[in-house]
């Protein structure tokens, strides 16, 4: 069975609801359509780096990003904001996808 009560009152302390945490899930895009070359991404000395994922591989045939699912891969950043908007830096300038005309 199932209460129709509704919480009156509102809860004293609410710090636990606060954010201590920054976090910012990037998206790596495809510039242009091709058959992947090459792909370069330098994440392993990112402090605020919680995971990434690649899902092109070189050879595969990739068309260019439209949207999140389009995408040539993901990281994942957590931490201090400033921090975290120093590894975007990081994670963007590192980046390369190499793309040749098919």
């Amino acid at each position: 069975s199932h209460s129709i009560q509704t919480c009156q009152t509102n809860p004293q302390n609410t710090n636990f609801l606060t954010p201590n945490k920054f976090v910012r899930h990037i998206f790596l895009p495809i510039l242009k359509r091709g058959r992947v070359a090459n792909i370069v991404l330098e994440v392993s000395s990112l402090a605020t780096l919680h995971s990434s994922a690649m899902i092109v591989k070189v050879g595969d045939i990739v068309d260019e990003t439209t949207d999140i699912v389009s995408c040539a891969g993901f990281v994942w950043l957590v931490g201090d904001r400033d921090q975290v908007d120093e590894d975007t830096d990081a994670v963007m300038s590192s980046f390369v996808l190499s793309v040749i005309d098919v």
